[in-house]
């Protein structure tokens, strides 16, 4: 229903691990929603067209916890480990 392509996923998860790179250990939740967000308003997409591709990336699930609560308790560091296992698999890679 959000019309997610294949460019949108590759898109979502390239574009998505960058913002991910930026947090640390101590990001909150909000601060995880903030700067996501306000990447989905700079690309122009609805929120589930970047938040449900890093959902499945993180989970390896298609119905999981929400995004900010996976990164957070998945840490950053495996956050973007999953994100580019994602990534390989799906031969989303440029």
């Amino acid at each position: 229903k959000m019309k997610v392509t294949k460019e949108i996923a590759a898109q979502a998860l390239l574009e998505g691990k960058e913002v991910i790179k930026e947090f640390t250990t101590q990001t909150t939740t909000q601060e995880m929603q903030e700067k996501l967000v306000a990447l989905i308003n700079k690309l122009g997409l609805k929120n589930g067209q970047i938040l449900w591709p890093l959902r499945v990336a993180l989970s390896c699930e298609e119905f999981s916890p929400g995004t900010f609560e996976l990164i957070y308790a998945l840490g950053p560091e495996e956050s973007i480990n999953r994100i580019n296992k994602a990534i390989k698999d799906s031969n989303l890679q440029n």
